[in-house]
């Protein structure tokens, strides 16, 4: 399975594998439980790379089972912390922390659905005058140019 960039799914590469970071409603609660802290805390200090390793090998494992059980790829939905956490520490902790960052903050702030899929980016357009709404007043002129005559 493929992640799709397109529709806000992050990625992860470890050991040439690419996997998915699905924060799914069940994932961020295992998350919450296995490490006794809470999302918005764990956002925060994604923020500024202080995760401890242990504590970033249990997100990513997390995310990657929910991406795996969306996806339905077995491998990934089995994925283990202690095999995961070794990848980690391979990949390199900033480049890391950088994804669980962009994941943490998201899904703290109401980014992504409780499926853990990316909402849609709100647009707002300024209002284009058209015959049916208010035009406001122009101003006036105090006469003509002067040097018109």
């Amino acid at each position: 399975m493929t992640v799709n960039p397109e529709r806000g799914e992050v990625e992860i590469v470890l050991e040439g594998t690419t996997f998915g970071l699905r924060p799914t409603y069940e994932a961020i609660v295992a998350i919450e439980k296995a490490t006794d802290r809470t999302l918005v805390d764990l956002a925060r200090d994604a923020n500024v790379t202080h995760l401890p390793l242990a504590v970033c090998a249990i997100i990513v494992t997390e995310l990657i089972r929910a991406w795996g059980k969306a996806k339905g790829d077995v491998m990934a939905q089995g994925v283990q912390v202690e095999r995961i956490g070794h990848l980690l520490m391979d990949e390199g902790m900033p480049t890391v922390q950088v994804r669980l960052a962009l994941v943490l903050v998201l899904a703290a702030t109401g980014g992504y659905t409780p499926s853990g899929e990316m909402k849609a980016v709100a647009t707002t357009t300024p209002e284009v005058p058209t015959a049916a709404s208010p035009r406001t007043p122009r101003a006036r002129s105090a006469g003509p140019p002067k040097g018109s005559g």
